[in-house]
Order: structure tokens, then C-alpha cells, then sequence
């Protein structure tokens, strides 16, 4: 009766043994994915606070102008500033020569998953075109193009309807027409050209949630802010502006 009473106690210590091991075994991975969460997400928040902190380095604030001659010996992709008053949007805008690099680097060319602002490669650098896009990522913590989704509450659209966009030598005057939550996919929108202005601007317009301004579609100019969306992935939110000289 002993013998079969160790002989128990051993296979159940056995077992005991066994679920320690196993659960040390579960508990690592989890630790370790914990670990890399923070880092990584303490990574974006770097990245997006040294976006964020470029202001104090090239604009003055007295005069109201950019040190363009300073951010073209750092970065020649520089090819605007774009400030949207009472919103963490206070960001140089580069052209790359493609869609791609900027998502995944940042003012300083360094790889950053936070990416920087950027102007669609098909557009002109001086804005002349009749449609251009300006493209940021969203982040969770409110930084980078993320505010673009605060013009969705109609009494915020209201009270910032104007944004301003520094060029080399002249200030250009952003007036906010329109805000909408499209598909990403969808051509009309996307796809730039010299003869496509009417038919982007058609398009937001035509899932726009809020339009202001009449009428829209005789402007010569837009420019459209786009960032992706926290309701759908596979969503942008747009925001429209014509523009003027200052």
C-alpha cells in the first residue's frame, strides 16, 4: 500500500513538474511580445515626437516664415511647410520619387515606421497642379496627420477652415471645403493627372460628410490631406481645400 501510495505522489509530483515546465515554456513568448509591444511602440512615439519637434528648428514664428535654405541642406525633398492652426499638424513636406519611401522615413531620411508628410510623386513640388495630395500616417497617439480625422465633427471643421502652406519665396492659403471617409482603392480619387482635377474633386465630394463652401468645383486648385481611418482599414479620411495665394 506504501509502494502504490509513492508511486502515486511521484507520478502526480511528475505532473506537477511537467505544467511548471509548460507554463514557463507559455510565459517566456508572452513576456517577450510584451516587451517588444512597448519598444515598439515606444519607437513610433520617438519617431513622432521628433516629427512633431522640427517646428522650433526652421520656423519663426516673429516673422512667419521657413528656413527653407536650413531644411533643403538636411533633406532636398523638402518642398513645402504645412500648418493647421490649434492641431499637432506643423510639418515639412517632402516629394520622394515614389509613394513608398516616405511611408517608412521620416524628415532626416532615417528609417522610421512613423514615416513623414509627403506630396504624391505625380504631383508638381510647387503645388501648381489643379489636384495634389498630401499624404501622413494616423498614429494612435494623436500625432502625425492624425488630427486630418478631427474635421469629421463638424463644429471643429467650422472653426478651422484655414491652414497655410509655405512654398520657397510665397505662402499659400488653405480653405477647407469638404471632409470624407473613402476607399483607398478608389481611382477617381488617387489617380493624379493633368486632366483628372474634376474628377477627384467630384468624387470626394460625392462621399463627402461635410461640404462647405459654394461653389466648390470652380476653384482652379485643391489639395487634398489624406490619412487612413480608425472606423475601416480599407478607409481614408480626406480632407478638401482650395487654394489661394495669401
Amino acid at each position: 500500500m506504501r509502494i502504490a501510495y509513492r508511486g502515486l505522489f511521484g507520478a502526480v509530483e511528475r505532473i506537477d513538474k511537467c505544467i511548471n515546465y509548460l507554463f514557463k515554456l507559455m510565459i517566456v513568448p508572452l513576456v517577450l511580445i510584451g516587451v517588444y509591444a512597448l519598444y515598439d511602440q515606444g519607437w513610433l512615439e520617438l519617431g513622432a515626437i521628433k516629427a512633431a519637434s522640427l517646428a522650433k528648428d526652421y520656423v519663426n514664428e516673429v516673422e512667419d516664415s521657413v528656413d527653407f535654405e536650413a531644411l533643403l541642406e538636411q533633406n532636398a525633398d523638402v518642398v513645402a511647410w504645412l500648418r493647421i492652426p490649434d492641431t499637432n499638424i506643423d510639418f515639412p513636406v517632402m516629394r520622394g520619387s515614389d509613394n513608398s519611401y516616405y511611408l517608412s522615413h521620416g524628415f532626416s531620411r532615417d528609417y522610421e515606421i512613423t514615416g513623414g508628410i509627403f506630396v504624391d510623386y505625380r504631383n508638381k513640388g510647387d503645388f501648381t497642379d489643379g489636384f495634389s495630395v498630401i499624404y501622413g500616417h494616423r498614429m494612435s497617439s494623436g500625432r502625425m496627420f492624425s488630427d486630418v480625422g478631427k474635421f469629421e465633427d463638424k463644429e471643429f471643421f467650422n472653426n478651422h477652415r484655414e491652414a497655410a502652406l509655405y512654398l520657397p519665396g510665397q505662402k499659400l492659403r488653405l480653405i477647407f471645403v469638404a471632409f470624407a471617409s473613402v476607399y483607398g482603392v478608389q481611382g477617381e480619387i488617387y489617380n493624379i493627372g493633368a486632366f483628372r482635377k474634376d474628377e477627384s474633386v467630384a468624387k470626394v465630394l460625392e462621399n463627402a460628410s461635410i461640404i462647405e463652401g459654394e461653389p466648390i468645383s470652380s476653384a482652379s486648385r485643391f489639395i487634398l490631406l489624406s490619412t487612413c481611418s480608425t472606423k475601416e482599414q480599407a478607409k481614408r479620411d480626406v480632407l478638401l481645400a482650395i487654394v489661394e495665394k495669401w
